[in-house]
């Protein structure tokens, strides 16, 4: 859903007053001093946006008495009472306090019953009390809501605008931040029953139409006045809302036509204007408000970046850089705003939207319908973004389904092409749909995935693949066809519509598509529950790193798909690199029976299919290990069938002469290398199932006088390597796969040779 907005705001016309009547801080706290020039500050880590959000939280706490918060502020006005209570509970309820902590739930129970008059209290009320889930919302909440909901639609004027109280006047009596929260409330009160009528979007809309100026942003008032950032990106969300409403079916008309035009209009000025240390067209006032309007902005339509800055990557680090000790931000609403941006702007992202040179968005809507709808059914509020084909391949990254959407022949190039397949094997899923069942897309994504994956083919998907089922069975499977790498899908493709269903919410009749989704999410992230989920970093070589050793690994070919994963061998080499100073020097791949006997001190071998070793195999391995090499190997994914195959040929390889077969002892050297020792690991869901609370790694070894010749797994450590999670993989969790392969690459790069079998030990 697009996010609830406060708008706390001084007006130009009335400069000494806020939204619930709070004086503003001076100058912002002059955040905008030292920021510098056009500068764009790295996302935060996690760990300290939610430090940020944990010290807000606290801050607002301790402002907190019987009940509620001051609603006597010095400069508040009475006519706005309730509301400074309404914004804390919003902003607390964003941040993931339990609505049902004894504080919070006392200061749930004062504002639903408060008495309140004014648009904006009203409006906060609602977006406050909807933070609660529906089914664990009390009676007297829902009334609350429904209630708030109906006196704003009988507040509106005539021509769809508000003014700080009800009115039915004609006359200058409405300002666009009154009527961005009223239109906000009344859409999230419509989502948990509010009836409202078209006619009351079709007048918000025109509001919002006729009130945008020539360059495309907005104003406090008219169209006439110069336009700023906070008013242009609370009117851009308020015309997202207004054409969710009006603008579900796929036909785009005439006054759908000029809706676009206007939401383009928007994008483009806060693209060409966006600062992160101030507020545009109006420097340090008002800031918290507008940076809490951009996240508003953003999210409801998808855009991640507002031209080239990455709105919440920059506007997160000039709050941790600003924050104070106290956890706050200037006062009590200032930090209620920094506290929702932080919050909001952190949450999940579920799903990319590829825009690409041909018909990307026919549906535009079909991304903001669908994760309102996973966000519902969930309870956990999630976003999506849209990433154009030629940004930074990182942007794409941060969700683990990438959208392609088209009713048109595409315009890849070969380099976009390579980059689609970049990102699969990197651990993401395409996922692409022809809108309107388009026969050109279908022929080019059809060409288009025989380009990218060359080794692989595009084919049916069966009716009992975990895809159909992972989250909820569907009562209709649909026709998809797919890539499959032997562990994991890497592409899927739809030839017939997807997306009309999601554009006009038609959970109805097409439920079916909608509950798709969840099991691709679900899928693709084996159960990730909507947690922060992205792909792992693409991690590189730092450029003046220099390798303190070098360590020659043979990557063995065989016939049962030996390398469904190639990117795992890619990120063992960056991750060692970059963290140790190691540099891995692979091999071509070689055929067993072609790898030398004493030129690698390690071999790797995994797959997803049955294999059977020759005489020219066996002999190779054999002459390998007599010469002091380690094979090491793992059933990528759990493969049943690479590791009954693997269980027989190569546990068994040196039966005749080292007979010793058995889990390697967590006192070897392998798991015991100085300053890296191996104690407890973490599995992958499915080995946690099998394994119960088992947490020591569980490698196979045939052992040479106590020394592992063959090292085999299993669980999968190929996956791991490459640091995805997917569906009902039987492995190591990947920081566990990383520390045992970095394990086994230094054991078999430091251990002396061994005597030739039959060989007396030497007199000292």
């Amino acid at each position: 859903m697009i996010l609830p907005t406060f708008a706390r705001h001084t007006f130009a016309t009335r400069a000494t007053t806020l939204v619930l009547g709070l004086v503003l801080a001076p100058a912002a706290l002059a955040l905008a001093a030292g920021a510098g020039g056009n500068r764009a500050p790295k996302a935060p880590p996690a760990d300290r946006v939610d430090a940020a959000v944990a010290a807000a939280a606290d801050y607002l706490w301790t402002l907190y008495a019987d009940d509620h918060w001051d609603e006597q502020a010095t400069g508040a006005m009475p006519r706005d009472h309730g509301g400074r209570t309404a914004l804390c509970v919003y902003a607390l309820l964003s941040a993931g306090e339990s609505y049902q902590s004894e504080p919070m739930a006392d200061a749930i129970e004062w504002l639903a019953g408060a008495e309140v008059q004014s648009v904006y209290a009203r409006s906060f009320r609602v977006l406050a009390l909807s933070e609660i889930p529906d089914r664990a919302a009390s009676a007297q909440v829902r009334r609350t809501i429904l209630a708030d909901g109906q006196w704003l639609l009988a507040a509106a004027r005539p021509d769809g605008a508000y003014d700080y109280l009800a009115s039915t006047a004609t006359g200058d009596g409405w300002d666009n931040s009154n009527t961005q929260a009223a239109h906000l409330a009344v859409w999230t009160a419509a989502q948990r029953g509010l009836a409202v009528r078209p006619e009351y979007w079709r007048r918000a809309e025109q509001h919002w139409l006729r009130t945008q100026t020539g360059p495309g942003g907005w104003s406090y008032g008219s169209a006439r006045r110069p336009p700023y950032g906070s008013m242009t990106a609370a009117g851009l969300a308020s015309l997202l809302v207004c054409y969710d409403e009006l603008h579900q079916s796929a036909a785009r008309g005439e006054d759908a036509g000029r809706a676009d035009r206007a939401i383009a209009g928007g994008v483009a000025w806060l693209g060409k204007n966006f600062t992160a240390w101030e507020n545009p067209g109006r420097g340090p006032q008002y800031y918290f408000y507008y940076l809490w309007a951009v996240e508003r902005a953003g999210r409801a339509s998808g855009y991640a970046f507002f031209g080239d800055h990455d709105w919440f990557a920059e506007g997160a680090g000039e709050l941790l850089r600003t924050q104070s000790r106290d956890g706050g931000w200037g006062d009590l609403v200032d930090t209620c705003f920094a506290l929702t941006f932080l919050a909001h702007g952190s949450q999940p992202i579920l799903f990319s939207k590829l825009k690409y040179d041909g018909v990307w968005n026919a549906r535009p809507r079909d991304m903001a319908n669908l994760t309102r709808w996973l966000g519902r059914r969930f309870e956990r509020p999630v976003r999506w973004q849209i990433v154009d084909i030629d940004s930074p391949i990182e942007q794409w990254r941060r969700t683990p389904i990438l959208y392609i959407s088209g009713a048109s022949t595409p315009r890849f190039t070969a380099a976009h092409i390579a980059r689609l397949r970049r990102y699969a094997e990197a651990g993401g899923l395409i996922l692409s749909e022809a809108a309107g069942n388009s026969p050109a897309f279908n022929v080019a994504m059809r060409k288009m995935y025989a380009t990218a994956f060359a080794d692989r083919r595009l084919e049916p998907i069966d009716p009992s693949h975990p895809v159909f089922r992972a989250h909820r069975e569907l009562r209709n499977p649909i026709r998809l066809s797919g890539v499959d790498n032997g562990v994991r899908l890497l592409a899927i493709h739809s030839p017939g519509d997807l997306s009309n269903a999601w554009q006009r919410r038609d959970t109805a009749r097409r439920g079916d598509v909608f509950q798709l989704a969840a099991n691709m999410y679900f899928h693709a992230t084996d159960f990730g529950a909507f947690g922060r989920h992205r792909l792992p970093p693409a991690e590189r070589l730092a450029p003046a790193a220099k390798p303190t050793r070098v360590i020659p690994v043979a990557l063995l070919s065989h016939a049962g798909n030996s390398a469904p994963e190639p990117m795992a061998y890619d990120r063992l080499a960056a991750m060692m690199a970059q963290r140790y100073a190691v540099a891995l020097e692979y091999s071509e791949p070689l055929a067993i029976a072609d790898l030398p006997a004493d030129r690698y001190p390690i071999a790797l071998m995994t797959g997803t299919e049955a294999f059977t070793l020759s005489a020219a195999d066996r002999s190779a391995l054999r002459a390998f290990i007599d010469a002091g090499g380690l094979l090491v190997a793992d059933a990528a994914g759990g493969s049943d069938a690479f590791d009954k195959a693997a269980t027989e040929q190569l546990l068994t390889l040196l039966d005749d002469v080292y007979p010793k077969v058995g889990r390697l002892p967590t006192t070897s050297k392998v798991y015991r290398q100085p300053g890296r020792i191996i104690g407890k690991v973490a599995y992958r869901r499915a080995s946690r199932t099998r394994y119960g609370d088992d947490r020591a790694p569980r490698l196979q070894a045939v052992s040479i006088e106590g020394r592992p010749a063959i090292v085999y797994s299993h669980d999968d450590l190929t996956a791991g390597l490459v640091g995805y999670y997917g569906h009902n993989l039987r492995g190591y969790a990947p920081d566990s796969a990383f520390e045992i392969m970095r394990n086994l690459l230094l054991y078999a790069a430091d251990r002396p040779k061994p005597r030739p079998p039959g060989e007396s030990e030497p007199t000292p």
